[in-house]
């Protein structure tokens, strides 16, 4: 057991490698927790003679645990149960308990498609004995989204390309509904039997002619005084 003073002594490497043996004998003390809590489980099943104990309450009240660490460490021998792999590694001090927990969200993820998932347990129990936790939980989330769909599609990939779907379709709409209100400023042309226009056009030469013959002028020449008549201009 080292003491304060020895831990005022140290040089980074001294501090480094204890660091790295508190982390192995955390992750020992971590796995006989999960351990006692399987076998508080296995005493309350006893098919002849049952305890009657409630593993997170015994935990909270003989194991010093908050109610959070209690449910962490039932939740932890779930994991171990479905991968007993990796709490061999915990027990070995080669990983911590944040692997564990995050192997556990992987399972979450992966939903019924649990066994596709396990399927990769040997190499993410390898990943978990040289990747950080935060590393690691990235690459269990990521095995976890490859497995959940028949077609191989991770729910990530599927929800890019709905996304850019979606924004497609708006983006269709929207010009749509633009160029809808632009032809409906366009004035139409109708068109009589012969051809000629009956619309706005026709209606705008008509209205011209009015107004020039009420000033007495040319609606051909615009001349003020000669309104134009065939008999003037045979």
């Amino acid at each position: 057991m080292r003491t304060t003073h020895d831990i005022a002594t140290m040089t980074i490497d001294q501090v480094r490698d204890r660091l790295a043996e508190v982390c192995a004998l955390q992750a020992r003390l971590d796995a006989e927790k999960i351990a006692l809590n399987a076998r508080m489980v296995s005493l309350l099943n006893d098919p002849v003679c049952p305890a009657f104990v409630v593993p997170e309450r015994e935990l909270m009240a003989h194991g010093g645990l908050t109610s959070r660490e209690a449910r962490e460490v039932v939740a932890r021998g779930l994991v171990s149960e479905a991968a007993p792999a990796i709490a061999d590694a915990l027990a070995d001090g080669a990983t911590t308990a944040a692997h564990v927990d995050a192997l556990g969200r992987g399972l979450r993820i992966a939903g019924d498609r649990r066994d596709a998932f396990l399927a990769h347990l040997p190499e993410l129990v390898e990943a978990s004995t040289t990747l950080n936790a935060a590393d690691f939980g990235q690459l269990v989330k990521e095995t976890a989204k490859s497995v959940i769909d028949d077609d191989g599609m991770s729910t990530l990939r599927r929800q890019q390309r709905e996304t850019f779907f979606s924004i497609e379709s708006r983006g269709i709409g929207d010009w749509a509904r633009r160029s809808s209100s632009r032809s409906n400023l366009v004035p139409r042309t109708l068109t009589r039997g012969d051809g000629e226009p009956t619309g706005p056009r026709r209606c705008r030469a008509t209205t011209t002619c009015a107004q020039s013959l009420s000033r007495g002028e040319s609606p051909i020449d615009g001349r003020s005084g000669r309104a134009w008549h065939p008999a003037h201009n045979g």
